[in-house]
């Protein structure tokens, strides 16, 4: 038996043998019947100096031809003709052989990447071409889509046009619109802007439709970059719209909103809704239901038709205050809804820790205030949101001199613990019992950076630039915009309309329903103030109480510090009679630069204002000062980066618009 096990495996094996032998034989076979021309190094790339990426002068590369059989072959390089690069024939010591090849140089490139070729021709007539790649001195031409955009959405019915701009290097661009498509028209404006118009999809039989339009940069003989949008265009039956008591600009359905359909009966919104009835309509040309209602318990309610016992459904109030996603699916009748918040904001838990009080308004309205500085630290994270406050600080110590010497994060071995707190692996001994003070991208975006920013006149960051479209806790769309005292006119409401930004509700690190207090906010607390302390022996002028005073370099708004204060916190400094039942409870927290260090703890004041001044400088809310005679208070500028300051929450306010 093992004798046969033994003769099988030989046959076996011998017959493996046979097989590879007679493969590889008729590769070789097949090989030595082709005439093949090769080069090494096979990539032939050159500087913009005209140096070889090892910085030579010169490459030397080995031609070979037809390696199998070593056949000697005469040949002869070219190149096209007005070249920038020169070939001479030389031999080559290659492991000791001596190899045929070329000596290949090119003349420095002052322009754009540039190609060639280079031609390698037998005896025989059979020839071979290698490209020659120069980078050069310009960058490669690039094009990037504003606001990363990379699909634009119409309605069948929506035949208004949508501008797209773009950036790019090259003064050089074309449009292309994808081969076979005739219902998209395309305009250039010039300075990099297209305007896209579709033709109506309204059709009987129309469906959903879409294509590509590319942006050219450049030419293919210097540099050519290409960005490519899609366009995509709704079929009529699919429009579905929502509107109630709930959507506070779109109350009835001839103001309704359009949803975005994300599949047969899926459909979704993002918008800023308060508590009331919402009601869904999904229909197509003109046919007005069934129509659907959202109930409490997360189903959706059905109106079958418009006859008199469907008129007597009672639509419920829904709890939905806040931006929401809301997400409908009309296949099950249910719905959900998600906040839309910052990461690593403050938690519905922890809001109940903080005392809350409410101020009258410019407007007549009331705001809730958190009459606290926020303290909270991004709960199980690290690094932590802010830092903790020092109470040693009274004067100025431990600051990082330039960028070179600041560190990038709490854990970069440039921390100097003598500078740091203990909770970030300094010697520092720290409390946030009366909060804890952020650097401005921390507060803004709940990007947790231990305190510390990256640079002392740190940029703001992306998406919170000028010209940047937002969409605030209130769901106002802002452009954001630079703001000085220069651009106050004194009348308050024409400021406000002309700096959407001294009113954007930001909701940055505070709770869910509540955003940082802004300028409008300040303004109308000293309002507040001003109401309370008529026959107090610090009364706030309601004549003060605009931007342009608010913002100036000088005195700000009178006696406003003496309503801040309170006896139990603040001491031989001025405080209005009724600041301790005003309750606003500000404590002199003192703040960091990181160029000078942890200062002014129990003696002095100031807080972050979300607007911004120019591309690296915020506001803070300035002067409240200890063992001082100062009772006014301003809206100064100060270093983005530097400065690392507490701040103040209110809950969010929808105006309502008349419809």
């Amino acid at each position: 038996m093992k004798n046969n096990l033994y003769y099988v495996i030989l046959t076996l094996l011998a017959l493996m043998v046979t097989r590879c032998s007679v493969d590889a034989d008729s590769d070789i076979v097949k090989e030595a019947d082709q005439t093949r021309i090769s080069i090494f190094p096979s990539e032939l790339l050159f500087m913009a100096d005209g140096t070889t990426e090892s910085g030579d002068v010169a490459l030397d590369a080995i031609v070979t031809v037809n390696p199998y059989r070593k056949r000697d072959f005469n040949w002869l390089a070219s190149l096209e003709e007005d070249s920038w690069a020169s070939v001479v024939p030389i031999t080559v010591d290659s492991d000791g052989l001596t190899e045929k090849g070329l000596s290949i140089s090119v003349q420095p490139n002052p322009n754009y990447k540039r190609k060639m070729n280079l031609t390698i021709k037998l005896d025989d007539g059979t020839e071979n071409s290698f490209e020659i790649v120069q980078i050069g001195d310009k960058a490669d031409a690039f094009v990037n889509i504003n606001d990363g955009i990379t699909q634009l959405e119409f309605m069948a019915d929506e035949i208004e046009s949508k501008i797209l701009s773009f950036d790019t290097n090259m003064d050089v661009y074309h449009i292309q619109i994808e081969e076979g498509v005739n219902w998209i028209n395309v305009e250039d404006l010039g300075e990099n802007r297209i305007e896209i118009i579709p033709d109506e999809n309204t059709a009987e039989n129309a469906v959903e439709r879409e294509a590509k339009i590319s942006i050219y940069v450049g030419t293919p003989e210097t540099s050519e970059a290409v960005a490519v949008v899609t366009i995509k265009q709704l079929a009529p039956e699919i429009f579905s719209f929502i509107w109630g008591s709930s959507l506070p600009d779109h109350k009835n359905v001839g103001k309704a909103n359009k949803m975005e359909k994300l599949g047969e009966g899926l459909f979704k919104i993002e918008a800023y809704f308060k508590n009331g009835s919402l009601r869904i309509g999904h229909y197509a040309n003109e046919q007005r239901y069934p129509q659907y209602y959202l109930m409490i318990d997360g189903r959706i309610g059905v109106i079958e038709n418009n006859v008199s016992d469907n008129k007597d459904v009672t639509i419920p109030a829904i709890d939905i205050d806040g931006m929401k996603t809301l997400l409908i699916n009309l296949n099950t009748l249910q719905y959900t809804l998600e906040r839309i918040t910052t990461q690593n904001s403050m938690p519905d838990q922890v809001l109940s820790e903080y005392p809350t009080r409410s101020y009258i308004a410019r407007d007549g309205t009331m705001k809730e205030w958190i009459v606290a500085a926020i303290r909270w630290d991004g709960g199980n994270i690290n690094p932590k949101l802010g830092g903790k406050l020092v109470p040693s600080a009274q004067s100025a110590s431990g600051g990082y001199n330039s960028n070179e010497e600041l560190p990038q994060h709490v854990l970069d071995p440039k921390l100097n613990p003598a500078y740091e707190e203990a909770e970030n692996g300094g010697l520092l001994q720290g409390d946030d019992t009366h909060g804890r003070i952020y650097t401005y991208s921390e507060m803004l975006t709940g990007v947790a950076r231990g305190g510390i920013d990256g640079a002392i006149n740190q940029t703001f960051p992306v998406g919170w630039q000028a010209g940047d479209m937002i969409i605030d806790a209130a769901g106002n769309e802002i452009v954001i915009d630079y703001v000085t005292n220069a651009m106050m006119t004194g009348d308050n409401s024409i400021d406000e309309a002309n700096n959407p930004t001294l009113t954007w509700q930001l909701q940055g690190i505070c709770p869910y329903g509540y955003h940082i207090a802004n300028a409008k906010d300040w303004l109308d607390l000293a309002y507040a103030m001003s109401v309370e302390s008529q026959g107090d022996s610090y009364p706030v002028s309601a004549a003060e109480i605009t931007y342009k005073q608010f913002m100036t370099t000088s005195k700000g708004i009178n006696n406003m510090a003496a309503w801040m204060r309170n006896t139990t916190h603040w001491q031989n400094t001025p405080i209005a009679d009724g600041a301790d039942a005003f309750g606003f409870n500000y404590f002199p927290t003192g703040f960091r630069y990181l160029k000078q260090g942890w200062q002014m703890y129990g003696l002095r004041k100031q807080v972050w204002v979300p607007l911004l001044y120019n591309e690296t400088k915020a506001y803070r809310l300035n002067v409240v000062i200890n063992n001082h005679a100062h009772t006014y208070v301003d809206m100064r500028n100060v270093d983005n980066g530097n400065a690392i300051l507490p701040f103040r929450c209110v809950r969010n306010y929808k105006q309502e618009t008349e419809q």
